[in-house]
């Protein structure tokens, strides 16, 4: 990089030894990582797909199975559209990655600080309910394997240190998403294969009987904060978005991989819950596995063993996907001295340390809180209808409608806080505009992207009216009403 492009705030930030040797390994990283777009479908996936999955059933019979499975539909298909309106809004905003960043960029810093809050809510939130689950599966997993009930080893205090340890903090400590994919197509697997012991449950109903095909009721309020977890990875979308190689970084692509992603997950959300429910009836559990025997007495009893011990491993490989924006978040959201002042420590020093708080403040609140209902329903009340509709909508609708050569002057650039914590929180300096244009310039979008972009300002107005009265209608209002107890 020249060296007359560097401001007052970069010269600032190589007083710092770190942040002096990430500035040096911008141009290497211009080129994004080494994610593939198979890799990136398959790691998006694996982000949807969570603990909201096994409530579907639930949720079909509150909504009953025809209203139930569109709105399933409907919900998906809006999620995926605002991944691509993120991405839009990136292009738009001259290439910035972090939710803080983009609502400054397109609203203002308060709404920007506003959404990397809500963005650390959710997270917070996923992270918990992953913590519950995985402490629903194991036990029963252990015992089912055991036939022995209440050992020392079957205990939950024991089952979350040796979880946390070995399982979640060291898959917690990577800083690229790309290092998932791996993980993330066993994941997928997984979840196939869930999938197809629901299916085999739901050709042998109980509950048919009880099985209501369409029929309006204050419970379709209910799942709808439900439906809107399960389709939630928007927190991550930037991240995946900045992580492809810089030749596929562009709006087409990353809407075809959102439609390849969210296809899957619709597929597998819709036979589930279908089979589910159909299997289960009106005594169908908020979380469908709770329905199925703990023992191995018979052929149900080992396909209820090896779906919760598919699930758990989807779970635990999910874990970390949400940990990394809340690690992310938390570090945008820490006061300027702890991160970039002079007699701080560095933010490299920092990032063990809160990556093992955030874990063991996860567990131990997963621990406590025995039923994942109550997370559910906040996530997907508020923080999910933030961050999925309102705030993409408000964002979208603000850049496009301003232009994007516009939005070169709108803020001074990332600060020298910002530019540090994305380079150790494993975010590439490439996306800083200080550091690709120059103080007080933001970086100019690909030409693909940009015009890609601005040729979606013609419906910017009345998508971002739609998103936010979806978002601040029917879907806040039921969480809100269902955390608060007013709905059953």
């Amino acid at each position: 990089m020249p060296a007359d492009q560097r401001s007052g705030d970069e010269d600032e930030l190589l007083r710092e030894p770190e942040a002096s040797a990430a500035l040096a390994e911008v141009d290497a990283n211009e080129a994004g990582s080494n994610a593939t777009m198979l890799g990136t479908v398959m790691g998006i996936a694996n982000n949807v797909v969570g603990a909201g999955m096994l409530s579907l059933p639930w949720c079909l019979m509150q909504a009953s199975l025809i209203p139930g499975l569109t709105l399933m539909v409907g919900i998906s298909a809006l999620a995926a559209l605002s991944v691509v309106v993120i991405c839009a809004s990136a292009d738009l905003a001259g290439g910035v990655y972090t939710f803080k960043e983009l609502g400054a960029r397109a609203v203002g810093p308060g709404f920007g600080v506003f959404l990397q809050v809500v963005v650390a809510l959710y997270t917070l939130g996923s992270c918990i309910s992953y913590a519950v689950l995985l402490l629903d599966f194991i036990p029963n997993i252990l015992e089912g394997i055991s036939g022995q009930q209440g050992e020392w080893w079957e205990s939950r205090w024991f089952i979350i240190l040796v979880l946390a340890g070995l399982v979640l903090l060291p898959m917690s400590l990577f800083r690229d998403l790309s290092r998932f994919e791996f993980t993330s197509t066993i994941a997928v697997v997984c979840v196939m294969l869930t999938v197809g012991i629901l299916l085999w449950r739901g050709s042998n109903p109980s509950g048919w009987d009880s099985v209501v095909l369409a029929e309006f009721t204050p419970g379709t309020f209910a799942a709808m904060p439900i439906l809107a977890v399960a389709t939630t990875m928007h927190y991550n979308s930037l991240r995946f978005y900045r992580e492809l190689p810089l030749e596929h970084r562009n709006l087409r692509t990353m809407a075809f991989i959102t439609a390849g992603a969210f296809g899957i997950c619709l597929v597998a959300y819709g036979a589930s819950a279908t089979a589910g429910y159909i299997a289960f009836g009106a005594d169908t559990n908020a979380e469908v596995l709770q329905n199925f025997p703990t023992s191995l007495d018979n052929v149900e009893g080992v396909l209820a063993l090896t779906v919760r011990s598919a699930f758990a491993i989807v779970v635990a490989f999910t874990y970390p996907l949400s940990l990394h924006p809340l690690r992310a978040a938390m570090f945008t959201l820490l006061p300027d001295r702890l991160v970039c002042g002079k007699a701080s420590r560095s933010t490299a020093s920092l990032y063990i340390p809160l990556t093992v708080f955030l874990v063991a403040l996860t567990c131990l609140v997963g621990w406590l809180v025995p039923d994942i209902d109550v997370v559910l329903d906040y996530k997907g009340a508020i923080a999910g209808s933030c961050i999925v509709f309102i705030g993409p909508g408000i964002m979208y609708a603000a850049l496009a409608l301003r232009g994007p050569v516009a939005t070169a002057g709108a803020t001074a650039g990332p600060s020298a806080k910002d530019t540090a914590l994305n380079s150790s929180s494993g975010a590439s300096l490439a996306e800083s505009p200080l550091l690709s244009e120059g103080a007080g310039h933001a970086a100019k979008p690909s030409d693909a992207s940009g015009h890609e972009a601005a040729e979606l300002e013609g419906w910017a107005g009345v998508m971002a009216i739609g998103f936010v009265l979806w978002g601040g209608g029917p879907m806040l209002i039921g969480g809100v009403l269902k955390t608060a107890g007013a709905l059953t």
